[in-house]
């Protein structure tokens, strides 16, 4: 006598880790994170983010009467594929973990406390703008299956980089408060006569901590799942901090096995990019008669006017030799955050059984819009401007990135403007 065939799951119920994955429709949304990520307008984010970032750390700390903070973040950031092959080694991972989440942020902040005040608060500002914007168009492309318009995707911007600025530094703010209890104890430590209540307090201190060591390990992973959060379901800042922080320390391994994978693919793919962008630009230098076409072999081979001052045919060609870099890292922007979306999307159907397509739609009075991914036209939104500046929304429309629902009218199922991408099939 064969077994019974399991019973059908519910659309609500938490999935096995490796069926999900390997059987069903998530390994495929991870897959094309990668495609998805190549995107003119998310690697135009991409690059902005990696424009306004790059000039804000060359030209800050100079202007600011700041030392050079670059070299000090490069050490930090190539610290990692060390620490990485270190794992196994308690007291070289936990050094290496030290230098990079306690000694640099705090040395950075001694050296050059308002350089790096502000560069942090440039940081957030232009991940909660950038990488919202890139984080909402891919929802929308791998929960639902539409293109989103620029115009709506910086409408989103407006109603929610408030709320992912606070929940990037929400975490932060944890850790600082949780370390005001240590700080306390070690200036009464410090005073005498109050140096027997500080030892008494240490106690607390130690625990405050370790606390203070658990969010910010949690932290580090959960970080990458707070955009996609606001971006998907529109969340304030503390939902989002709680929805990210659930993930991974909810599902520590499934979540490890998507990020294995997502990582995989980025790291392949920024590889292959760099590569073709590097060899383009070497045989473009070669064919102009360039001996490198590196900026540096570049002014070298051309030479300097007066005082050190480059030629402006000199200083041109640097720049476009630039452009490269800057496209590769633009890249890796809109993976990392394609890939954020696409493992936030997978999590979350696996942790609360809630489908791709349940997106947060503004202006829905029911706060989000469940549907199947659409196959034709007829789900467009089509949106006619009024005399008065409003936009009347037909039905039929997808009620994503605008107005609320609250005007429809006109024929259903009418085609979208000619030339308009949003609605279309991803």
């Amino acid at each position: 006598m064969s077994p019974l065939p399991p019973p059908p799951r519910s659309a609500r119920s938490p999935a096995p880790l490796l069926s999900d994955l390997l059987e069903q429709v998530l390994l495929a949304r991870l897959l094309r994170a990668g495609p998805a990520s190549f995107r003119p307008e998310r690697l135009v984010a991409g690059v902005i983010a990696v424009v306004l970032l790059g000039s804000a750390f060359v030209v800050l700390p100079p202007v600011l009467g700041a030392p050079d903070l670059v070299p000090t973040l490069i050490a930090a950031v190539g610290l990692v594929p060390t620490l990485i092959s270190e794992a196994l080694s308690p007291t070289e991972l936990t050094a290496g973990l030290r230098f990079l989440l306690l000694d640099t942020p705090a040395g950075l902040f001694a050296e050059a406390p308002l350089a790096s005040a502000l560069l942090t608060i440039i940081t957030v500002a232009t991940l909660a703008t950038a990488g919202l914007f890139i984080c909402r168009s891919v929802g929308m492309e791998l929960g639902r299956g539409i293109h989103l318009r620029a115009s709506r995707g910086l409408l989103y911007i407006r109603l929610k980089s408030a709320a992912a600025g606070i929940a990037l530094v929400f975490p932060l703010a944890i850790v600082a408060v949780l370390l005001l209890t240590p700080l306390l104890a070690g200036l009464l430590l410090s005073i005498p006569g109050l140096d027997a209540v500080g030892a008494l307090l240490y106690g607390l201190a130690l625990l405050a901590g370790i606390a203070a060591a658990l969010i910010l390990l949690a932290a580090i992973p959960a970080t990458t799942m707070i955009l996609p959060a606001v971006a998907c379901d529109g969340t304030d800042a503390f939902d989002a901090v709680q929805r990210a922080l659930s993930i991974v320390l909810g599902r520590p391994l499934t979540f490890l096995l998507h990020a294995g994978v997502a990582v995989a693919q980025g790291v392949l793919l920024t590889a292959v990019v760099w590569i073709v962008l590097d060899l383009g630009t070497a045989l473009a230098g070669a064919a102009a008669g360039l001996p490198s076409a590196r900026a540096e072999a570049v002014i070298g081979a051309a030479g300097w006017n007066g005082l050190g001052v480059p030629s402006f045919s000199v200083a041109a060609v640097a720049l476009w030799t630039r452009l490269p870099a800057i496209l590769a890292a633009a890249f890796a922007v809109s993976y990392i955050h394609t890939a954020a979306t696409a493992v936030y999307l997978n999590m979350r159907l696996i942790i609360d059984g809630q489908e791709a397509n349940e997106l947060w739609m503004p202006g829905d009075p029911a706060g989000s819009s469940t549907r199947p991914e659409p196959a034709s036209s007829d789900v467009a939104a089509i949106t006619e401007s009024k005399p008065d500046g409003t936009d009347d929304i037909r039905q039929g429309q997808d009620p994503a990135e605008g107005p609320a629902a609250a005007h429809r009218g006109g024929a259903a199922g009418s085609p979208p403007p000619q030339g308009s991408r949003e609605g279309q099939p991803a």
